[in-house]
């Protein structure tokens, strides 16, 4: 995270490491999904999650963009299945078999 600050009054060294405290507060809920997940179109962007075995095609709002993730502020919720590997090759209401699940959380130390 690249933060840029002015510090008035007291004095520092240029290239001096200092410590930021971000609170997001409680009312900030959102998921992050792997980038290549999301499906652009013209106006939104859509995503494939699994419910009941079948594959539905979800519109989404996204958030702040990392590399390789990126945030949805609305659209699903946190346990919900999303195909991210395929994605192109998905139908709406067709069958989908689950061969893995993946949580972002437990793969970002690999």
């Amino acid at each position: 995270m690249l933060v840029r600050a002015l510090l008035e009054g007291g004095t520092a060294n240029p290239g001096a490491f200092v410590k930021v405290y971000i609170r997001a507060g409680t009312d900030k809920s959102s998921v992050l999904v792997p980038a290549t997940a999301i499906i652009p179109e013209d106006k939104d962007k859509t995503l494939v999650v699994v419910k009941g075995g079948k594959s539905r095609y979800v519109k989404v709002e996204t958030g702040v963009r990392q590399a390789n993730n990126v945030e949805i502020t609305s659209g699903i919720n946190a346990g919900d299945t999303v195909v991210v590997s395929g994605v192109l090759f998905t139908r709406p209401d067709a069958p989908v078999k689950v061969r893995s699940v993946k949580n972002l959380d437990e793969s970002a130390g690999e």
